[in-house]
This record gives structure tokens, sequence and C-alpha cells, in this order.
């Protein structure tokens, strides 16, 4: 949903983009997206890029170090394998404002993405620099800090509706690619330093919305208790670790103190065993 505005963007990040614009070079790279099983773990990285009209014309997806770009106005419909990658309950799709995309994708195509990944809340638990005490976890955070933080690149950030109506240049490509570009880039920066395995999927990761009462399912809207931008809960568990590391400790020297007086003062004798003489 957002609109990257800096030095010519190629110059920010070096993706190779994709861009199609018809039904058989859809169906061609989805199939190299998105395999019939696709392996545990998968994710890919998405975005959408809105016309003045507030309508979708790109989506891209950001799968290893290529993004995608269906250009939906130019193939004339949604591709169906795009629909089912964005549906498969198997695949996380990560994005920037993730439950935006969301929301556009059903009113507009009646998509109901599921497994939906917020990079926004990765970075507000693994990232130490800066304090987010009291800030509430679901308030998203600018893309260009994630950039800034993961990837070490400055851009400037605005979330403004895209201009392109009917003529877009190459250059209008590479900056809506840019951000699922970003995005994937970024979580993977982010699995380098840290565990993401170790993050609850609850913590980031929706699982569906019911889009009839906007109820967003499968996810928690507070901080993970272990994580750093909370400290309030560090203290108390450093001190009882501690108070567990001294009983495992005494407990210790206990049983070895008990063992050395067993070994002095019982003295088995050595049993042996004569076989008798056979007649």
């Amino acid at each position: 949903m957002a609109r990257i505005r800096s030095l010519p963007l190629y110059e920010l990040w070096y993706p190779q983009v994709t861009i199609i614009q018809d039904t058989d070079a859809a169906t061609k790279h989805l199939e190299d997206i998105y395999p019939d099983i696709p392996r545990e773990g998968y994710t890919v990285s998405v975005s959408i890029t809105l016309t003045h009209t507030n309508n979708i014309r790109l989506v891209s997806v950001c799968h290893s170090d290529s993004v995608y770009t269906f250009d939906i106005k130019l193939i004339g419909a949604f591709p169906p394998h795009l629909r089912c990658l964005l549906e498969d309950e198997d695949v996380v799709k990560i994005g920037h404002g993730i439950l935006n995309i969301a929301w556009r994708l059903y009113h507009e195509h009646g998509i109901k993405l599921t497994m939906g990944g917020e990079i926004s809340r990765l970075h507000r638990i693994f990232n130490t620099r800066d304090t987010t005490i009291g800030e509430p976890f679901n308030n998203p955070v600018p893309l260009s800090a994630i950039a800034e933080r993961w990837l070490e690149k400055t851009i400037v950030n605005e979330y403004i509706q895209c201009r392109w109506v009917d003529i877009f240049e190459l250059v209008h490509y590479k900056q809506a690619s840019a951000i699922a570009g970003i995005v994937g880039q970024s979580y993977h920066a982010m699995r380098e330093g840290n565990r993401v395995d170790s993050v609850a999927n609850k913590y980031w990761i929706f699982t569906s919305v019911e889009y009839a009462t906007g109820t967003v399912l499968g996810r928690c809207e507070e901080f993970p208790l272990h994580t750093l931008a909370d400290t309030s809960c560090i203290e108390p568990l450093r001190r009882a670790s501690d108070r567990i590391r001294a009983t495992l400790s005494e407990a210790n020297l206990h049983i070895q103190r008990i063992g050395i007086q067993t070994n002095t003062e019982h003295q088995y004798p050595r049993i042996s065993v004569e076989e008798p003489e056979q007649q």
C-alpha cells in the first residue's frame, strides 16, 4: 500500500523484477512461485498498488530473490493460480499492512487471504535499538524504518494513492515491486539474526478474517511476553532462573557427598561363581 520515493529504486534494491501482463505469462510464472505441494514453512511477501480510483492495479509477489508483478488490469482478470496462492493455508504471506491488503483483495476480488504475516510486528519484537514500551502493538511501523533497521537503506516512504492510471513506465513497476522485495528481504534479515521460529505465529500471523464481522482470527493484539520491547518481565525471570540454578547446584553437591560416603563405607566383597565339576 506504500509508494517508495527516493533515488531510482533499482539503486535502492536489486531484485529480478518480472512484469506479467497476460494470462499465459501469469500461468507460467505462477508455476515457479507456487508449487503444487509447497514445502513446510513456505513463505512469500506480497504488496498491492492501487489506482487513483482505489482499485487494485498491481499485485507483487516476492519469492526468493525475484519479484513477480502482476498487472491485473492488463491481464484482464485475477489469475486463478494467484488466487489459490493467496488463499492457501500452508503458505505464509508476509506484507506491510497485510490486514489492509486482505481487506482490499476481499472487497474487490472476493479473495479470502489466509496466513497473513505482518512484518511490522516482527520488527517490533526483534528491534532492540528502539524502545516501544507503551506503544500499541497493532500500530504499523513505517516501511522506511524497517528498511533502515534491517537492510541499512534509507528511503522516503509515504502513504499516498498511486496516480498511475493507464500508462505505466518501467520505473513505476519497479517502485511497486520494491515494496514486496523490501518486505521479503527484511524478513530474511530478521531470520539471520533472530530465531523467527521462536515467535509464536499468533503474535504476527492471522489465520483468516471473518469479513462479515471484521474479526481477525488467530492473532493476538499484545506483545509476546518474551519480547525485549517490554522489559517488565525480564527481571523476575532472571531472579527465578538464578534460584533454580542455585537449587540445582546445591542438590548436585549433596548427591556427590552421598556418593562419596557410600563408596567409602560399604566395601562389597567380590562374588565369584564356580561351575560344578562334571561327573
